[in-house]
């Protein structure tokens, strides 16, 4: 079944009759994702094994709790007159100054705990940083022998903090406990809002270091006092010899994780088959790294390459062991450089695995690859899936966007049962049998004027197979 990308039942629906959808939110309770996590134990990963599909899941989940916070910093700014960049920066600024307490803390304490998950603002920064493996690493020698740097995330306790549904992050009881002994406050937002803040925020205006002197709570002064470091060594996270930009580690991940949230795969009725795929994908990808150095991802091999950073150690164990070498993940490369390691990856994997590597992964095109049903119930099957997705999102106030995977998408083909909705918002005319009318679109170049061009779309985008 051939891939397609959508019709304006989804997408005019959400602007035309946005309480239709709402109405249908009790849908959302049974998702994929539930089904996918519930199946499988989310562990931490074996040291020569990939990362589990539950583990991704819970990722997932994590990356759309990171463009949902980014949203609410947004808002929170505009109440307080900072544009959105402003904010933004003035909370990530805030997130690497707490990350350096959690830090302290941890090393203070000399905890050799891995239970421990911290705020989701510290946790964005960490999550940033083991992004970039070889300078993490020199981290961990820094501060040497423990386990919360070594192992990484908690897949366990991080998910009972994750709210799939909203996502949201709450705090349990006993995380509080050991927060209030870090002197951090849980919620770094709800601070913000609060009157308490208000010396911080003067301080990273510029207006005054007085919060470093006035009266306040411990986790104040304490904040204070990093923020006052921060600045003085330029917004570098500085710990003994160690430096790193922190601020814009978080940043370089901001689009990968829009990407994975536009693609709502988690809400795909075959998103087990998504990621069971992925991760072979992946594996596939570690074998070609045995002789091959400069090769770039697809977005679902992403997805797995990322998930298994999050567990340092296991992933350099398992780097090691299949690749020969420590793979490291550069998140800095040129455009340039990126286009050249995806073309060597679409040569080497295509002539080892015959098979395709460079693909789309909307939900549509996901289900012609993975579903079994015939082609009308499969898009019905996946219709109702994005439905019940925008319903979530229109239900909990979270952004209803999926331009990156309209664009993303290679076919733009119209199913002889339905329209689909093309680059420029027309509805596709083309009156003819074959999948992937194109309507003499000018972004597909089969030989056609009116449609029949079976899907052909032209080369796909390279850029927007990558981060």
């Amino acid at each position: 079944m051939p891939g397609i990308i959508g019709s304006p039942n989804i997408l005019q629906v959400a602007l035309d009759d946005e309480q239709a959808i709402v109405s249908n939110v009790e849908a959302i309770k049974s998702s994929a994702f539930e089904n996918v996590v519930s199946s499988l134990e989310v562990s931490s990963a074996e040291r020569a094994s990939p990362p589990t599909a539950a583990q991704c899941a819970v990722h997932l989940v994590l990356l759309e709790s990171i463009i949902n916070l980014k949203s609410k910093v947004e808002q929170w700014g505009a109440a307080k007159a900072f544009d959105s960049e402003t904010s933004w920066q003035y909370y990530l600024s805030l997130a690497s100054a707490r990350f350096a307490i959690f830090t302290s803390s941890m090393r203070r304490n000399k905890s050799s705990s891995w239970n421990k998950v911290p705020p989701l603002d510290i946790l964005i920064v960490w999550h940033a940083f083991m992004l970039n493996p070889r300078t993490y690493s020199r981290f961990g020698k820094t501060v040497p022998k423990m386990a919360w740097i070594e192992r990484g995330i908690n897949w366990n306790n991080l998910r009972k903090l994750l709210s799939p549904d909203n996502a949201g992050f709450i705090f349990d009881s006993d995380s509080r406990v050991w927060l209030q002994e870090a002197v951090l406050h849980p919620d770094l937002l709800v601070f913000l809002e609060c009157n308490e803040s208000q010396p911080i925020i003067e301080q990273l205006q510029g207006k005054t270091t007085a919060a470093l002197s006035l009266p306040a709570s411990a986790a104040v002064k304490e904040l204070a006092t990093a923020v006052d470091t921060l600045h003085r060594n330029n917004n570098i996270f500085h710990i003994d010899s160690f430096k790193f930009d922190l601020i814009s580690a978080v940043n370089r991940q901001l689009k990968f994780a829009a990407k994975m949230t536009s693609f709502a795969w988690r809400h795909s009725p075959f998103f087990h088959a998504t990621l069971a795929s992925a991760i072979t994908r992946y594996q596939h990808f570690f074998e070609m790294m045995k002789e091959h150095s400069q090769l770039a991802p697809t977005l679902d091999v992403d997805l797995v390459w990322h998930t298994h950073q999050l567990m340092p150690s296991a992933y350099w164990g398992y780097s090691r062991e299949v690749a020969g070498r420590f793979v490291n993940h550069d998140d800095m490369i040129s455009e340039d450089t990126a286009g050249l390691s995806f073309r060597n990856a679409i040569s080497v994997y295509e002539k080892s695995f015959r098979e395709s590597y460079s693909l789309c992964f909307c939900l549509f095109c996901e289900a012609s690859r993975h579903s079994e049903l015939p082609v009308v119930e499969t898009v019905h099957t996946v219709e109702n899936a994005l439905e019940t997705e925008i319903a979530r999102r229109l239900n909990t106030g979270l952004l209803v966007n999926g331009a990156f995977t309209k664009v993303h998408c290679s076919k733009w083909a119209c199913y002889p049962t339905m329209k689909s909705v093309l680059t420029d918002g027309e509805e596709c005319e083309a009156d003819c049998e074959a999948l992937g009318a194109c309507n003499g679109q000018p972004w597909c170049e089969a030989d056609c004027d009116s449609g029949g061009c079976n899907g052909d779309s032209g080369d796909f985008d390279e850029s927007d197979s990558r981060k």
